[in-house]
């Protein structure tokens, strides 16, 4: 063999070691939550409720992450802390202040809020495919259609002035749907909407916290006082 010949083989063999993997596996992408992509102008247009709200988000669930098909870190917990923290703090006269144990009885708040655990379930499956095959190699790529769907759930216990529990709650939100073309051309790239399911899932979510603890507020302030 002429050495214009073996370097033709060492070319296609070099190639083919790149397109079946042979490089190193890329990070994992981080996904994060972002308070600016809540969609806080769609909430509720009722005025702030009087009262002040500690919360605390129990370690499990403020560090709870899952791994997307090994592409991807999702920091659910961090999506649910986001948004409830965002939603109250919008929704309360005097807001919410965050701690990491129960606050001091002295410190005035009308209630505590605690999240204790998080979950977020993933689904991914194929549509269709287009292989793309390579001239003389056989070994191509493809263009892929693939459609996600994502369930979010989060426990909440209420707690009142004197820390007596008030009520436990279970919140899911199981209406994720995404569809993308991989690799993308003009629509909503995979890591995007796969953010966008999560900041949507979590503000709803986190409105259905709002409404719950100002209903229990409101009951509160309609008690008859001791004299």
């Amino acid at each position: 063999m002429n050495a214009h010949c073996c370097r033709g083989a060492v070319s296609i063999v070099m190639v083919m070691v790149a397109l079946i993997g042979g490089c190193a596996a890329p990070a994992l992408l981080e996904i994060g939550p972002n308070a600016n992509l809540f969609n806080r102008d769609a909430a509720t247009a009722e005025p702030r409720a009087p009262g002040r709200v500690a919360l605390i988000v129990e370690p499990q669930a403020q560090q709870m992450t899952v791994e997307l098909e090994k592409r991807a870190r999702l920091h659910a917990g961090a999506f649910v802390e986001q948004a409830v923290l965002t939603a109250v703090d919008d929704g309360l006269l005097f807001g919410v202040q965050q701690f990491t144990e129960q606050p001091p009885a002295n410190e005035r708040f009308s209630a505590t809020l605690v999240i204790r655990d998080v979950h977020f379930d993933y689904d991914q499956q194929l549509l269709w495919f287009i292989p793309i095959p390579i001239p003389y190699i056989g070994i191509g790529s493809a263009i892929v259609k693939s459609e996600a769907s994502t369930r979010l759930a989060f426990d909440v216990a209420l707690y009142n002035a004197q820390g007596q529990l008030i009520w436990t709650r279970n919140y899911q939100d199981g209406s994720g749907r995404f569809v993308w073309t991989d690799p993308s051309s003009d629509g909503e790239p995979w890591r995007t909407g796969i953010g966008r399911l999560a900041h949507e899932a979590a503000w709803r979510l986190s409105q259905q916290v709002l409404v719950d603890l100002r209903e229990w507020l409101a009951a509160e302030r309609m008690k008859p006082r001791s004299l």
